[in-house]
């Protein structure tokens, strides 16, 4: 235990910037668990076992052997199909000279013969294409399959008999793919497209059919792709055999595109476990009922509510404020309504600014009562001006060169310059206003220079969120956290300004969602439920499993979707959350990484600070990562947590810095927290050179007899300070004692200067590394990883793509472009890691499920949760099967980075969801769009749910 405790001692010395971390004994799961998933001797650090669990027998000899083994059960047929589909697909396919146009599918042989209907294509893989007419809604048109044997071509009855479409979608007015039972293989490009046009996807019991989407395989393979197809117009029969040819056409593409991704795809992602995810993750399935239909007209009706009543908010205080003002000398010295054109007009007697907020001039007589949203014109400068908008205690402004900023006396700055401008600011008046206002509103640091320079003002341009350009609209989604933290507020009509805020906001999240919404094909079924014969049905959204390089999943739709999904009667919603998931993978990964420079049987979880602080520290008591960066360096653990997050994702110091400033810290201290932030965190980047691994027993024995020697175990390799780090004089004490050991053992003369080359690995080139930081270990590993040439995820083993490799060595701007995307391919080996994750979580459900035959279907995965449906009886079972599943992939993974312990914290799922509908936390507030509340759900933890089965999967009569 000698070399794990110095490692230890050396990280917590060496870690905190003089703020020493007490090493704590991480506790890990119970010897029976241990040994049956590592078949090791447990480590002392076991705890008592108190309910033994009834396990089934692993497949082989390993963790490792066993996802192998379940992976290729799981997935194994699927293969062969894909195998056989590669074939198939890369020769060239003759399709058929003339298309019959009859309802459903018509099978054209190679042979020639006569087309002959089929209830779906025969064989069980092909490549597989929908057409939809846009312009009637979004059911399917036309369809085409290609397998090894046939052509197939599918019609919908609505093209053939030109008739409507319905109101309520049916099985029957989809495409029919077959493979209930058997597995199959649809092969398609952005294939979630054309899967949520199929029967397959809806029915209630999963069907054994699988789509295999080429975009997917290419997105992480070689970058970004998108495809989308759509029929316009179908106004004959002739032009429809046209768009039936185009739509073969695309499949027979579609097909060498596989066949030559397929090789290349088994070659990135060698892993079973891997394919299952892919097939699977786009398979998702969302019961819905009536409220679908009532969630839109609802919103709706909502919507236009907030509108109407932004709308008269605005026009009641533009009147209030032409009443306040009706001295013409008051109105030009408003701090702000002084830009506008007060003159009035003869006829009506309103001010010229004010027409200009009505869509009609007529509509200025109107009763305010009476304006609909169309009536008032809701964006424009005049708003903030309406309602006295400051940046902190300052006005706001609109400058037409420089966007929006906010206006400072130059009394207040105390520096006074020739001014640019000439404008009739009102600078008296602002300057009372503020002076009045600093003492209620926020600070703002001013930069140190102004935009423009007005006579008796400075205007500063307010900071854009994204770092650059010019701010077009200051009540904007970009700034709803300075809205909500009264950064940016109102000065007079508060109660109304509120009204327009919630308005814009609403407006914004329901226009957004609004196409979408209509995008998903709600598919409801032919059956009575419950007494109020409410509608029952589904959605299969268009997931694309690998919509980014880094194979997260991506679907357009995930907030309104899931705020959607309503159980059927006798059913249950079962899932959890996986807590911490990216931090706990970059954590082990730094562990991993140290942990190599020990023996095997010392090699443990939580070696490192960072690591440790995830498994057992804790916001309650103040040891959690969060709180104890926001206590060191005086800032709040909110703000502490996003630049935690942040920082795990690539951002930087100046990041950092600018977020800081928009929260009210001033630019000095906020470069200054930042600076330190990074310190504490990260630690410091210095060179470093690698040691020869025989002279560690030197360092040790150099230390012990007093020196002071810093070095990094990383990688199994040690690195000790270069000549131009800070323990350069260390450096050399060390180098003179290594040189006498070496000689009295030797009992011979060697020169200095040999001793030296045969200390280090390549001297002349040494390493730039981090230490004396929280994180340093996982920077260090992350940093290391980035610069490999064939980079792929420690989990799976999955590769990087090409769009973000290190270029070869002959490409021009090779180093630039690496530098460049280094963070990105960070942040790539973190994120594809936790979609590694995520797979191997299916798989083991899957297994588990089966095992047991536990009734389940697969609803959705988002990142980092996941939800089942399964009979209400069965949510017990299945949540159980839940906390299993975390339990045997937490340990799969720490066994194959190296380490082969599990500490407890994160052996279980700190709860599982069991409910009716899908929402954040299971006793959040949900109402029903007409106005019923959904009772809370319930939180199972590992304990619960042990009580509840008698510590078995077993299915207990």
């Amino acid at each position: 235990m000698k070399g794990r405790q110095f490692l230890s001692k050396v990280f917590r010395r060496h870690s905190s910037n003089s703020v020493y971390l007490k090493e704590k004994e991480i506790a890990t799961i119970p010897k029976y668990l241990h040994e049956y998933l590592f078949r090791t001797e447990a480590p002392i650090t076991a705890v008592p076992c108190k309910v033994k669990l009834e396990l089934p027998a692993l497949q082989g000899n390993s963790l490792q052997d066993h996802f192998g083994c379940i992976s290729d059960t799981l997935v194994g047929e699927y293969f062969k199909l894909l195998e056989e589909g590669t074939v198939v697909f890369e020769k060239n396919v003759e399709l058929p000279k003339t298309w019959q146009m009859k309802t459903g599918w018509l099978r054209y042989t190679r042979d020639g013969r006569h087309p002959e209907p089929v209830p779906y294509p025969l064989e069980d893989v092909f490549v597989f294409d929908v057409e939809t007419c846009v312009s009637r809604g979004q059911l399917p048109t036309l369809a085409v399959a290609i397998s090894s044997e046939a052509v197939y071509g599918w019609c919908s009855e609505f093209l053939l008999n030109d008739s409507k479409y319905p109101e309520h979608t049916r099985l029957k007015h989809l495409i029919p793919l077959g493979g209930k039972d058997i597995s199959r293989i649809a092969i398609g490009h952005n294939v979630g497209y054309d899967r949520v046009r199929s029967q397959e996807p809806y029915h209630e019991e999963d069907s054994a059919i699988r789509f295999m989407d080429t975009m997917s395989m290419w997105i992480p393979i070689s970058g970004m792709a998108d495809h989308q197809r759509s029929m316009y117009e179908v106004d004959d029969l002739v032009l429809a055999e046209e768009l039936m040819t185009y739509c073969a056409m695309d499949c027979v593409a579609t097909g060498k595109i596989y066949s030559k991704l397929w090789p290349k795809f088994k070659e990135r992602f060698p892993s079973l476990v891997t394919l299952y995810g892919f097939l699977n993750v786009g398979n998702a399935y969302l019961p819905i009922n009536r409220q679908w239909n009532d969630f839109f007209k609802v919103n709706e009706e909502t919507c236009e509510n907030k509108k109407v009543t932004a709308a008269q908010a605005i026009v009641t205080c533009a009147k209030l404020l032409i009443e306040e003002n009706s001295n013409g000398s008051a109105a030009q010295n408003d701090p702000w309504m002084w830009q506008f054109d007060w003159s009035l007009d003869k006829k009506q007697n309103h001010p010229g600014w004010f027409y200009k907020l009505f869509r009609k001039r007529a509509l200025v007589q109107s009763d305010i009562s009476n304006l609909v949203s169309e009536d008032v014109v809701t964006k424009s400068a005049m708003i903030p001006a309406i309602f006295g908008m400051t940046y902190g205690p300052y006005p706001v402004y609109k400058s037409k060169s420089h966007g929006w900023g906010f206006l400072v006396p130059t009394s207040i700055r105390k520096t006074v310059q020739d001014q640019d401008e000439d404008f009739n600011i009102p600078s008296d008046s602002i300057q009372e206003f503020v002076e009045k206002n600093m003492k209620i509103s926020k600070k703002v640091t001013l930069p140190l220079a102004a935009t423009v320079r007005f006579r008796g003002c400075d205007f500063y341009k307010l900071p854009h969120p994204s770092g650059r350009g010019n701010v077009g609209d200051i009540l904007s989604k970009m700034f709803a956290s300075e809205l909500d933290e009264k950064l940016l507020k109102p000065s007079r009509y508060q109660d109304q300004f509120e009204k327009v805020l919630m308005s814009l906001r609403s407006t914004r999240f329901w226009t957004s969602y609004r196409e979408r919404y209509h995008s998903e094909i709600p598919v409801w079924y032919e059956k009575e439920v419950g007494t109020d014969n409410d509608l029952v049905g589904a959605i299969a959204p268009a997931i694309v499993p690998a919509g980014t390089v880094s194979r997260r999943s991506v679907h357009k739709l995930w907030v309104t979707l899931t705020n959607s999904a309503v159980t059927p009667p006798g059913f249950k919603l079962v899932g959890a959350d996986v807590d911490s998931q990216e931090q706990w993978l970059a954590g082990l990964f730094g562990d991993a990484s140290a942990a190599k420079s020990l023996p095997i049987s010392e090699r443990r979880a939580g070696v490192t600070p960072f690591s440790e602080m995830m498994l057992v520290g804790t916001k309650s008591n103040g040891t959690d990562l969060h709180t104890v960066v926001a206590k060191q360096l005086g800032i709040s653990r909110h703000n502490a947590k996003i630049l935690n997050y942040a920082r795990l994702y690539g951002s930087g110091e100046r990041h950092a810095e600018l977020f800081l400033i928009q929260s009210g810290v001033s630019a000095q201290n906020a470069r200054i927290i930042s600076k330190n932030l990074f310190a504490l965190t990260k630690g410091t980047l210095s060179r470093w050179h690698k040691l020869n691994k025989v002279l560690l027993p030197l360092v040790h024995r150099f230390n012990n007899s007093g020196g002071k020697l810093e070095f990094i175990g990383f990688g199994g390799d040690f690195y000790v300070p270069a000549y131009s780090n800070l323990q350069c004089d260390t450096l050399i004490d060390f180098e003179k004692y290594v040189t006498e050991s070496l000689r009295s053992q030797d009992n011979c003369s060697i020169g200095t200067e040999d001793i030296v080359q045969f200390m280090y690995e390549n001297s002349a080139q040494p390493h730039f590394l981090y230490n004396g930081g929280y994180e340093s270990a996982t920077f260090n590993f992350l940093e290391q990883e980035s610069q490999k040439k064939l980079l792929r995820t420690p989990i799976l083993n999955c590769q990087l793509g090409d769009s973000l490799a290190q270029l070869p060595d002959e490409a021009p701007d090779r180093d630039r472009f690496n530098f460049k995307y280094r963070r990105s391919v960070m942040n790539w080996l973190v994120q594809s890691s936790a979609v590694d994750f995520l797979h191997l979580l299916l798989v083991c459900m899957e297994w588990l499920c089966n095992e047991y035959s536990i009734k389940h279907r697969f609803v959705i995965s988002i990142h980092d949760e996941i939800r089942y449906l399964c009979p209400e009886e069965e949510a017990s079972r299945l949540g159980l099967a839940l906390m299993l599943s975390n339990l045997y992939v937490r340990a799969y993974i720490t066994e194959k980075v190296g380490i082969s312990q599990l500490p407890e914290t994160i052996a279980f799922f700190s709860q599982v969801d069991c409910d009716k509908v899908l929402r954040k936390e299971v006793d959040s507030p949900f109402t029903n769009p007409d106005g019923s509340t959904v009772e809370n759900g319930v939180a199972w933890t590992f304990e619960d749910l042990l009580k509840h089965n008698n510590g078995t999967l077993r299915k207990i009569k």
